[in-house]
Order: structure tokens, then C-alpha cells, then sequence
């Protein structure tokens, strides 16, 4: 009897000390769930506010006009790496994207909101960055086609040859400017209003110096993003960035200063993200993602569980694509998928119909991060 009392006390021990876990003789163990999330835990991603102020409105307004951008492998399929700035546009001095000097243009007080992309290949030969920017009207926009394209004509010490021409297929009161620099790569520029929107392409062959290339690339980007602008639905005065509260799931920056960050996106605007935006597209869709919360991880709300778990192995599998190769789960949590590529790191888990995404530089902090986000997805 004495025995028996013995192992009661320590059974009543391990229910009260779960965490630390312990042996049949009362002594401490590692218990059944341990989660490491190192310092993530601390680092839960706030709620977003309304947006009250007209930055804010523009950032949320320039956020959701991602979702109907063209992919920059629409464009031409060489445009495969993501690069910067990709963005939001929610002031007049971000036109600084668009064209060198649009912001001081009369134009630029007409402006409301937008958002540019930038990608290329891998070794920067070739590359485009294009914008989608919303003005007051329609008339506001056409100003800006024809006041943006002046200082685009203006050479420097960089640009040898800066000269307006004619690109077949681009509409009648289109502009578009040809830029040779001093050390011979080719540029061209293509600016287009459809309604109160301006479509901008700017594309460029540095090492090839195919300047051919760059003038079906601006022809590409308007006649690919026509029809995406054309659908463009009345757009919506809610000025709730996060009405799921998707936000909360995501481990915080350390740091402020990414423009994407504290950003909820549609299914389109988020695959605008990834540098197979075609392929993301598909794979969001196959999984009825209808938002995508960025923090310093990425979360993501989907159709259901199933479709959360498929999610989570296709992310896994897009990141290890080419030489990646699949890393240990984290600890206590092998419902959680990990991976390498490039010395980088990235773990992703299925939480309901929620799927939380996490970067490092290491394994253990991806591991950390996607264990921090696990804790927070498991209880909204």
C-alpha cells in the first residue's frame, strides 16, 4: 500500500507540472508537447487598425489593388525571380517608381494609390518593374501619360539616348520613350490610362542589349493588364485591412520599414508575391485561400482543413524545388513540414484551416518561428 501511495503522489505531481513533464518516480522529464519557440512567443503580431488617416487608406486601397495585377511571368516566362521594389504605393513621392521626377509633375496632386512590381532573371541581365496607379479620374490619369513621359526624355551623364516611339499595339494616346544608357543597355518605357488608371511597364536588356526585347515587354505588360483592369470591380469603402483577424497568427517584426509588412492580401495580390506567380496562383486557388496575412511569417486562411494540409505540402514542395531538400520537423510539432534551399530555411504547419509559413536563417529559427506561429493559429 505504501508503493501505491507513492506512485498516486506522483501521478499527482505529473497532472499539475504537465509542462516539465515527469517520471513514474516523480522525478522531472521532458513532457509530451514542449514546443521550442524560443523568443517568438513574445512576438505576437497585433491586430491591424482601421485605417483613419489618408496614408493608411491609400496603403490598404494600393494592398488590394494587387489582386488584380498581371504576373511577371505573363510578361515573358524568363521573368522568374522577384525582385525590388515590389510594394504598395500610398504617397505622391512613390511615383519616384514610375518615372524619375512624376512626383513633381501637376499630375502627382491627382494621385490616390498603387502598387509596382519588380522582377527579372537570376543574374539582373534582363528585368522590368511595372505599376498599376489609381487617379482621381479618368482625365487625371491621361494627364498623367503625357506629364510623365517629359522627364523621361531628359538625358544625363547615364543616358546617352532618350527619344519618344511608337510601339505597335499600344493605343494612339499611349506614350513610350526609348532610353540607350552611356554603357549601351537598352531601355523602354510604356505609359497607358484605361479609365482613372495608369499602366505603366518600364523594361530593360542590360547585357544582351536587345532593345527589341524590352519594346515586346512594354507591349506584354499593357496588353496583359488591360483586361485585368477593365474587371476591376466598384471598389470597396471598408477600411478594415484584416476583417478575419489573420494578422494575429503571424510571429511581428522585429522591425518596421518593409512596405508589405502588417499587409492582408487576396488570393491574386498574394501570388503577385512569389516569383512563379502563375504557379502560386494555382496552387492558392486549389486550396480556396481567400487571405494572406505578412508579418515576419506569412499566414494563411484557406477553404478547410484539407485543404490547409495540401497547402502546406505544396508550399514546402514549391520551396524545395530545384535543390532544396526536406529538414527535421520541429520539435513536439510534426504536423509541421521543414526545408532547405540556398542556405535558406522555411517550415510551414496546418493549424484547422490555417497554415502558417516561416523563414530563417537557420534551421532552429524557422523551426522556432513556425512553433511561435502554431501557438498563435491554434487558438483564433
Amino acid at each position: 500500500m505504501r508503493h501505491s501511495r507513492r506512485r498516486s503522489a506522483a501521478f499527482v505531481l505529473c497532472a499539475v507540472a504537465l509542462v516539465a513533464g515527469c517520471s513514474v518516480d516523480g522525478s522531472p522529464v521532458r513532457g509530451p508537447v514542449d514546443l521550442d519557440t524560443g523568443p517568438y512567443l513574445s512576438r505576437q503580431s497585433s491586430a491591424l487598425t482601421q485605417a483613419t488617416t489618408e496614408v493608411d487608406w491609400a496603403q490598404v486601397r494600393g494592398v488590394r489593388l494587387a489582386d488584380h495585377l498581371v504576373f511577371a511571368r505573363d510578361i515573358d516566362p524568363v521573368l522568374a525571380e522577384l525582385k525590388l521594389p515590389t510594394q504598395p504605393l500610398a504617397r505622391a513621392e512613390n511615383l519616384a517608381t514610375v518615372a524619375v521626377g512624376a512626383a513633381d509633375t501637376p499630375a502627382a496632386k491627382s494621385f490616390e494609390y498603387g502598387f509596382t512590381v519588380s522582377a527579372g532573371t537570376e543574374d539582373g541581365d534582363t528585368s522590368v518593374n511595372y505599376s498599376l496607379v489609381k487617379f482621381t479620374d479618368d482625365a487625371a490619369a491621361r494627364d498623367a501619360v503625357t506629364q510623365f513621359v517629359v522627364p523621361l526624355l531628359r538625358k544625363d551623364e547615364y543616358t546617352r539616348v532618350a527619344e519618344l516611339t511608337r510601339i505597335a499595339g499600344l493605343p494612339a494616346d499611349s506614350r513610350a520613350v526609348h532610353q540607350t544608357s552611356t554603357y549601351g543597355a537598352e531601355t523602354t518605357i510604356g505609359l497607358s490610362a484605361v479609365g482613372p488608371y495608369l499602366i505603366h511597364t518600364w523594361a530593360q536588356s542590360d547585357k544582351a542589349k536587345d532593345r527589341a526585347w524590352t519594346e515586346r515587354a512594354v507591349l506584354a505588360g499593357y496588353e496583359k493588364q488591360k483586361p485585368l483592369v477593365d474587371a476591376i470591380p466598384p471598389e470597396s469603402t471598408d477600411r478594415n485591412p484584416d476583417p478575419t483577424g489573420l494578422m494575429r497568427g503571424n510571429v511581428a517584426p522585429e522591425e518596421d520599414g518593409d512596405p508589405l509588412q502588417h499587409s492582408v492580401l487576396g488570393q491574386r495580390g498574394a501570388a503577385v508575391l512569389f516569383d512563379d506567380g502563375p504557379g502560386a496562383f494555382a496552387m492558392l486557388r486549389k486550396a480556396g485561400v481567400t487571405a494572406v496575412a505578412i508579418g515576419d511569417t506569412w499566414a494563411y486562411l484557406t477553404a478547410g482543413e484539407s485543404q490547409a494540409r495540401g497547402l502546406r505540402d505544396s508550399l514546402i514542395a514549391e520551396f524545395t524545388s530545384g535543390i532544396g531538400r526536406k529538414e527535421p520537423s520541429p520539435r513536439d510539432l510534426p504536423s509541421a513540414a521543414c526545408a532547405e534551399n540556398s542556405d535558406r530555411f522555411s517550415c510551414s504547419v496546418a493549424v484547422g484551416k490555417h497554415v502558417g509559413t516561416a523563414m530563417g536563417a537557420t534551421l532552429v529559427e524557422a523551426q522556432q518561428k513556425v512553433s511561435a506561429q502554431y501557438t498563435f493559429l491554434s487558438k483564433m
